[in-house]
């Protein structure tokens, strides 16, 4: 997001908290949503969602509910366009990946600074993992923090592929979680 938002971290925060809000928004209403909660406080988000939620050619309510305009205003026309063009390369490296394979996607993951390397993340995830497990369905996941890899590691999704995007040098690194993690593949 630093590349699309132009370096500047208030518009990159500013985009993050929208697309936050709405992407939760959207996968509350089909029941993706998963978290932790501490005292009535959110510590742990994140969202598991099925292929084909969404609608793939979005109406205007789509886009409107998506934030697409909202980001055009907040902006502008070149930033939302690099962001268009940052998902269009990452759909595509993942239909290349999964080869029409069914999974679930994992998307979001964050735990409050203040209560991260204390376990909640990974117990939430764990929680979640066993339901894919139950479901029998592989679970798939982009990321482009270095640190993040070893933390999914831990929890059996493997690197599928590693690439950088490069108009903007960051790298993502693509996992996949087989059904019963890495131990039930062998």
């Amino acid at each position: 997001y630093a590349f699309a938002c132009g370096g500047s971290a208030v518009a990159r925060e500013g985009v993050l908290r929208t697309l936050f809000a709405r992407n939760m928004w959207v996968a509350h209403r089909q029941g993706c949503c998963w978290g932790a909660y501490e005292e009535e406080a959110l510590v742990c988000f994140f969202m598991l969602v099925p292929q084909g939620v969404g609608s793939p050619t979005p109406s205007i309510c789509d886009l409107l509910r998506s934030g697409i305009f909202e980001s055009l205003l907040r902006l502008g026309l070149r930033a939302t366009l690099a962001l268009a063009r940052i998902t269009a390369w990452a759909e595509t490296a993942e239909l290349d990946l999964l080869q029409g394979r069914t999974v679930l996607r994992l998307e979001g993951m964050v735990v409050r600074p203040s209560r991260q390397r204390q376990g909640i993340g990974t117990k939430a995830l764990r929680a979640a993992l066993r339901v894919a497990d139950e479901s029998g369905l592989e679970v798939f996941l982009a990321t482009q923090e270095a640190n993040s890899v070893p933390f999914y590691r831990r929890l059996d999704f493997e690197v599928v592929r590693e690439e950088a995007y490069a108009p903007a040098g960051f790298v993502t690194w693509f996992m996949l979680r087989p059904v019963g993690g890495a131990g039930a593949t062998a």
